[in-house]
């Protein structure tokens, strides 16, 4: 799959869409990004601490697989943003 072709049609679906990414298991941002038009919210550090946890609770979540069944997507509302993650 072209997942930077994806971000970017993401990013393209709505222009509040600050940022559409892919990370691998180990938390790091394998294809897309930010949007050009949009500033960050944070340092780029904080940004790779946040994708490194996410995969974590990725991991975490799967030892519930058998019991539950797979986890499709989560989504999270801080209170300035929302982030949905596709598992």
């Amino acid at each position: 799959m072209d997942y930077e072709n994806l971000c970017t049609t993401i990013r393209k679906i709505d222009s509040k869409i600050r940022f559409a990414g892919v990370i691998n298991s180990k938390g790091r941002l394998v294809a897309g990004g930010m949007a050009p038009s949009k500033t960050r919210l944070g340092d780029r550090k904080r940004d790779e601490m946040l994708y490194m946890e996410l995969a974590l609770r990725v991991k975490m979540r799967r030892e519930f697989d058998d019991d539950l069944g797979e986890v499709k997507f989560e989504q999270i509302a801080f209170s300035i943003l929302k982030l949905i993650e596709k598992i």
